[in-house]
């Protein structure tokens, strides 16, 4: 074994090469992906980011990967049925634990709330809200403790169906706060807003936060190896600083093509 891996490392002697582990190398992995601006995307740069990453700790392991983009839950039951290998950017459930092996973490949702600079806000718990207002999303659940208080009055959450709406009455001055994940946030901040981007910025304090995962059906058992050979590539590539490059570049509206 030892003897193959010097081999090939010998492709260095021509170019600069990333050495993969031999048992690997060719290997192939079709994942189910879908549209979530700029985590995902089919029309975006490397795919979204997070597309990016996954694939990236994979190529440094020797494997391939092709997405096939669906809406989210189509993609997830051919994922389930063993049409594809899995799928990227799920939450971890007992019932999906059923039918999947998760990876580590590839990305966390953190939903924060988005003021306009220069605004004198903080908070610690969901009763110091009550005297501001604040723009949510149709459908959207924020943990139990908004919920509970958004039904009894203590706080006020103006829903409207997307993102961009809650941004623009921001800036407008329509909505002291609203709550959005912290990459789709800047995302629209960086690509939507035109000059009054540089108006806006975010809370630190999360409100929400949920890891998200890859991941690969049981079905085909060889698939917890790979989740093993995925989770050594995406540690690699934390080390080495690429996914926080990445992160960075998507907070600019890289990842949105022009």
């Amino acid at each position: 074994m030892m003897k193959k891996l010097t081999m090939l490392c010998l492709v260095m002697v021509f170019s600069t090469a990333i050495c993969v582990h031999s048992g690997n190398a060719g290997e192939k992995v079709t994942l189910a992906n879908g549209d979530w601006a700029p985590y995902f995307g089919e029309n975006l740069k490397h795919n979204g980011v997070v597309s990016r990453i996954v694939k990236e700790a994979f190529a440094l392991e020797g494997v391939d990967v092709d997405y096939a983009f669906r809406p989210w839950k189509r993609g997830f039951e051919e994922a389930k049925q063993g049409k594809l290998d899995g799928a990227v950017g799920w939450v971890k459930n007992d019932d999906r634990l059923k039918d999947f092996f998760f990876s580590a973490p590839i990305a966390k949702n953190t939903n924060v709330f988005f003021v306009k600079k220069g605004t004198d806000f903080s908070w610690n718990s969901v009763s110091d809200l009550g005297k501001y207002k604040i723009g949510g999303i149709v459908g959207f659940f924020y943990g139990k403790e908004f919920e509970d208080a958004e039904k009894s009055g203590a706080i006020m959450i103006d829903r409207v169906p997307d993102d961009e709406t809650n941004f623009k009455k921001l800036i407008a001055g329509r909505m002291d706060l609203i709550i959005a994940d912290l990459e789709v946030g800047y995302d629209l901040i960086n690509t939507k807003m035109g000059e009054a981007a540089g108006q806006l910025t975010h809370n630190a304090k999360a409100i929400t936060e949920e890891d998200l995962f890859l991941l690969m059906n049981r079905q085909n058992t060889s698939n917890e190896q790979l989740i093993e050979t995925f989770n050594k590539g995406l540690e690699n590539l934390q080390t080495s600083g690429k996914s926080d490059q990445y992160y960075e570049e998507s907070r600019r509206g890289e990842y949105r093509v022009k």
